[in-house]
């Protein structure tokens, strides 16, 4: 073998090991960059989050919870109640006191919203379930024939959202299986 094919084997060897290390550094970068990106991933994931229980939390602390929420409560005893009011009631309750209709449906106007909101994950869903589900529950069972009224009288989709969320959280506590104690 000549000098200059020693040399020339000898480069191309050196070639190949370069070109071998420099595959094991970019595998390892990349690595390192899919880890960096599942780590961001993480941290953006747990922002939106807390970002949606801070939203729910604000969502929360807007109705303002006053003489509106007392009137219904004196008119329908619905938060002491587990049952649904008659239709004629609430009508004639309805027609007795005019502020009364305006002070339901802002109630029911405001779980509306919080339900849409949990529905297009804008607020965290068990926020609102440990800060509300019990009065969600009894408000939309208490005037469940009313909703059911006017939803074939004047909108089709009125509360919906609301009477869904409900439905879902009746059935989750339905479906709780209670285990016998061990020992």
């Amino acid at each position: 073998m000549t000098k200059f094919e020693i040399i020339s084997t000898s480069l191309t060897v050196f070639n190949n090991i370069v070109i071998v290390f420099g595959i094991f550094i970019a595998r390892n970068q990349l690595k390192l960059a899919r880890d960096d990106l599942k780590s961001l991933n993480k941290i953006h994931s747990d922002n939106h989050r807390w970002n949606r229980a801070l939203a729910a939390q604000e969502a929360l602390r807007a109705f303002p919870y006053s003489d509106s929420q007392r009137r219904l409560q004196r008119t329908f005893n619905f938060q002491n109640s587990s049952s649904v009011i008659e239709l004629k009631t609430i009508q004639q309750a309805l027609e007795s006191e005019v502020d009364l209709q305006s002070d339901l449906h802002d109630l029911l106007n405001f779980y509306e919203s919080l339900a849409r909101g949990i529905h297009q994950g804008v607020f965290d869903e068990d926020v609102i379930k440990s800060a509300r589900m019990g009065a969600m529950i009894r408000a939309e069972r208490a005037f469940k024939n009313y909703i059911i009224d006017r939803r074939s009288k004047t909108s089709p989709r009125a509360w919906c959202e609301l009477s869904e969320i409900v439905g879902d959280w009746e059935r989750q506590i339905a479906n709780i299986v209670k285990k016998s104690p061990i020992g």
